[in-house]
């Protein structure tokens, strides 16, 4: 009956020692990492200025406002996974005569789609 109980016992720890080996290498979730590219773009290139003029048309259509464009000041973009959202100051002329800036972002897509996902004035002091 030792014999039973020695060979009881050693399959025991052998099933412990089993059950940590395969919980060690268990897959976890996998996480991708998150996708963030920023880059600065000219403002003066062509793609850039076509968006700014789209983000001023679009803002003009949605607020039934009459801002005309002028330029644009700054640009980047981000890269993401629909496409390239960019982030423009854009200078226009109100209708009053005044110059105001604005931050617009607008997302290209990969099918070269564009959307105004965003369009607020610049208070600068």
């Amino acid at each position: 009956m030792a014999q039973y109980g020695f060979q009881s016992s050693l399959l025991l720890l052998m099933s412990m020692m089993l059950a940590v080996a395969v919980a060690r290498i268990s897959p976890t979730p996998y996480n991708p990492p998150t996708l963030a590219l920023f880059e600065k773009l000219d403002p003066k290139a062509p793609e850039v200025v076509d968006a700014g003029k789209f983000a001023i048309q679009e803002h003009n259509r949605i607020d039934s406002t009459n801002l005309q464009f002028r330029e644009v000041a700054r640009a980047q973009q981000e890269l993401v996974s629909a496409g390239a959202d960019l982030s423009l100051v854009i200078g226009a002329d109100k209708e009053n005569g005044d110059v105001a800036y604005f931050l617009a972002h607008v997302l290209r897509a990969l099918d070269a789609t564009k959307t105004l996902e965003s369009f607020v004035e610049l208070h600068l002091a």
